[in-house]
């Protein structure tokens, strides 16, 4: 069963390309980390990180599986909050 989801994020390990067999046939899937943040309103006109989630992420398909691989890899770092006192 495949489940579909869209979302924006931050990949956040080397995507994997990996050639596996199903049935008798071979096909191309890349694993790869991605990170999606959550935002909301800061009360001051601007947005704050409100979390996110990590989400193990499979692209199957020849293309699709090579141009995933070629992505870039971007650091995800907590942000530091400044104290308004």
């Amino acid at each position: 069963m495949s489940n579909e989801f869209s979302g924006t994020g931050n990949v956040g390990d080397l995507p994997l390309l990996k050639t596996v067999m199903v049935g008798s046939e071979e096909r191309q899937v890349a694993e790869l980390r991605v990170f999606f943040d959550e935002y909301r309103q800061d009360g001051k006109g601007g947005v704050e990180q409100a979390g996110g989630f990590w989400l193990d992420v499979n692209v199957w398909g020849e293309r699709h599986a090579a141009e995933v691989a070629q992505l870039p890899v971007v650091e995800h770092r907590e942000h530091e909050h400044e104290d308004d006192s």
